[in-house]
């Protein structure tokens, strides 16, 4: 069930500052994307260290401590907690509840009897294009993950046939038409982006947001 998971165990602080850190939880260093849900956004992190009653993540997004979030999983399942210090690019979380670690390192893992398996993805909502044959057809992109995105056209566009999708920010990429119906396509990109490709773009996005 662990098959593909880097991690290791360790003796680590508990999550807290410095001053109100205690030596008593035993962590986990994980090495897992997921989406950061706030009041605010979705984002992705990394996270980092887990125990039962708290984690460390990597974010590229400004939370404030005090401001509860909620960290989804690739498959769905979600931890709730309070940011309880920053010192970008790191966050700590303390749960609202204890959690089992095992039990969340196994929605960490590559085994598909967990619950189906995607990568996190966002929403958001903005332009792109979609190149189609010699058809560019303007889209409007309604979710987005390192391995693809969801959009919305007036277009058909044919299940399994290869495209091209333009956006700003990213560029260019290669994709495959995975599903469309009722105006909406799944397509999935032929290279993903890695996180740091993604999260340089959402900072950029956020930035441009930020500036109005």
């Amino acid at each position: 069930m662990m098959s593909g998971l880097k991690s290791a165990m360790l003796n680590y602080e508990e999550v807290g500052e410095p001053h109100e850190r205690r030596r008593a939880a035993r962590h986990t260093t994980v090495f897992q994307v997921a989406k950061l849900c706030t009041a605010r956004s979705e984002e992705l992190c990394i996270l980092r260290d887990i125990s039962d009653t708290g984690l460390r993540a990597e974010i590229y997004c400004h939370v404030e401590p005090g401001e509860p979030v909620v960290l989804e999983m690739r498959t769905g399942h979600r931890l709730n907690g309070t940011v309880v210090w920053n010192r970008e690019p790191s966050i700590g979380v303390q749960f609202d509840a204890p959690i089992s670690v095992p039990e969340v390192l196994a929605h960490c893992s590559f085994d598909d009897r967990i619950g189906r398996m995607r990568p996190p993805r966002i929403d958001v909502t903005m332009p792109g294009l979609v190149l189609s044959g010699r058809q560019l057809i303007d889209v409007e992109i309604c979710n987005i993950s390192q391995a693809g995105m969801k959009i919305t056209t007036a277009e058909p566009l044919l299940a399994g046939s290869d495209v091209t999708v333009r956006l700003a920010g990213i560029g260019q990429r290669g994709a495959k038409v995975r599903w469309f119906r009722e105006g909406q396509a799944g397509l999935q990109l032929l290279q993903a982006l890695t996180y740091a490709e993604f999260a340089a773009w959402r900072v950029e996005c956020l930035a441009e947001a930020a500036r109005g």
